[in-house]
């Protein structure tokens, strides 16, 4: 199982991607038509909105719900049709942090204003209204110091995107909500209303948080070892950081000695460096070039003062050797996995499978064909996890076998479905294999936090490959029928594809 190594930040994100059908969403909109702009707080009875801010119906998320234009438009006619001259139409967004607040910081607003790092805002809007003829514009705000500040426009009459940043804790109230505000530009007449249309909206919030780690492990090596492992950064290469994101880690107590590896502050280098008295005796270096938490593996070895590193990425195998001048730096060493120098530079990804071999090496074959190979993540049919609940949803009309590899479905209506949902790592290629009767279907489906982000249609075939999209984190591999019958399906894997 990949454990996270890393991550001083925490990052929540709300969109109206992220929302489960029928459950509250934590961000609420709110309308008014005011004729200046008003603060948060000046909040009206349901149907208002003429003067203050009206809780729009949640329905409207629908019309919000992804960046398709499809969009919701709202105008500054009262909600029984009254016009009036000065009118401008306006959409705020209250996010809500309470129960974040609760969990992370036990309720305290202080705290969770001084760990507050920055806010991303991005709207996709237009506006209209009437300055001696209709005019086009909408401008974007986010409350803070007890006013709404920002001079952030879209001029066009067209929907375009509108994104900036605020990084002040003054911008979380201290009844934990953000507010930021859409607006149109310009003003009603008694003919003409103000108009503003929205399409998406996606706010971006990071916290400071204490990096996840794993304590340097004693190790005692020879001059002849190989290690494997992969990992999934938490950015694209180019990305730059203030530090390098260190791998892994073999050094002696006081960091004199070392090997390490470890991706260039930009992302875009891979290296591997042998260290003895402070000094370089020998290194490979790879350029890479990946896409946020997409897979990279490496199998890397030492035999006396030969090492052989072997990466695999974009499903390219790449392989470098260097001699270092001595054969030093064995006996009693700590191992830092996912991070260097015993966590000073941490990796911020996906740490897994990863594997010490003491006195073994393995010829280049061997490597690759390690590296090629990948684990089977789909469970039997019948498995459990550790509280006894069954990680599959068998249908009432489904038989599992006795050694649940292999299930028939006998049913008289269609999908009649067993499903299971995985965790997946956005940005890579996976292959679904299995037997199965012809006229059996697979439906993969992709999810955030169990909502739904990429719904696909059925498929009958014995090997499905699919690339997973970017806002991805669990797959759902639903078995299922069109018609009544008989149905089998069996051997299941899905397996990562390098």
């Amino acid at each position: 199982m990949a454990i996270y190594i890393g991550g001083d930040t925490e990052t929540l994100e709300y969109s109206t991607l992220f929302k489960e059908a029928n459950e509250p969403h934590p961000v609420k909109i709110w309308r008014s038509c005011a004729k200046e702009l008003i603060p948060p707080s000046k909040t009206g009875k349901p149907n208002d909105g003429w003067d203050d801010y009206y809780d729009k119906d949640q329905g409207v998320i629908d019309k919000i719900s992804k960046l398709d234009n499809d969009y919701y438009e709202y105008n500054s006619s009262s909600h029984d049709g009254v016009r009036e001259s000065g009118r401008y139409a306006q959409i705020m967004l209250e996010v809500d942090l309470t129960q974040y607040c609760q969990d992370r910081f036990n309720g305290n607003n202080n705290l969770l204003r001084e760990n507050f790092k920055s806010a991303t805002i991005t709207t996709y809007a237009m506006g209209s209204g009437v300055v001696d003829a209709v005019k086009y514009g909408c401008e974007v705000y986010v409350y803070g110091w007890d006013k709404w500040n920002g001079d952030n426009k879209n001029h066009t009459n067209e929907i375009k995107e509108i994104t900036f940043g605020v990084d002040r804790f003054q911008y979380i109230q201290t009844n934990n909500k953000i507010y930021i505000l859409i607006k149109s530009l310009h003003p009603s007449d008694t003919n003409i209303t103000s108009t503003l249309s929205l399409d998406y909206f996606n706010i971006k919030l990071e916290f400071k948080r204490d990096p996840d780690k794993v304590e340097s492990i004693d190790i005692e090596l020879t001059d002849k070892w190989a290690i494997q492992g992969e990992f999934y950064p938490s950015f694209e290469s180019g990305q730059t950081s203030d530090k390098v994101r260190g791998i892994f880690d073999i050094r002696n107590t006081n960091n004199v000695n070392r090997f390490y590896f470890e991706l260039s502050r930009d992302g875009t280098k891979l290296t591997l460096a042998a260290m003895l008295n402070y000094k370089g005796i020998g290194n490979a270096v790879f350029d890479v070039n990946f896409k946020k938490w997409q897979n990279i593996r490496f199998v890397l070895q030492r035999n006396k003062k030969e090492f052989t590193v072997c990466i695999l990425i974009n499903g390219e195998l790449k392989t470098q050797k260097f001699t270092t001048k001595d054969d030093a730096i064995t006996g009693n060493l700590k191992f830092d996995i996912g991070s260097v120098l015993g966590g000073t530079f941490y990796s911020n990804s996906f740490i897994d499978n990863f594997k010490l071999y003491s006195n073994q090496t393995f010829s280049e074959s061997e490597m690759e064909e390690i590296l090629r190979e990948s684990k089977n993540l789909i469970p039997k049919f019948n498995e459990k996890d550790e509280n006894g609940k069954p990680l599959w949803s068998i249908n009432p009309n489904t038989t599992v076998s006795e050694d649940g590899n292999s299930i028939v479905v006998n049913t008289t209506i269609p999908w009649a479905n067993n499903y299971i949902m995985l965790p997946i790592f956005p940005n890579n290629k996976y292959k679904l294999t299995s037997v199965k009767s012809e006229n059996a279907y697979f439906d993969v489906d992709f999810y955030y936090n169990n909502i739904i982000a990429l719904d696909n249609s059925s498929k009958n075939e014995n090997i499905i490959e699919f690339i997973t999209p970017r806002n991805c984190n669990l797959v759902r591999i639903n078995c299922g029928n069109r018609e009544q019958g008989t149905f089998t399906f069996s051997d299941l894997e899905l397996k990562l594809v390098q």
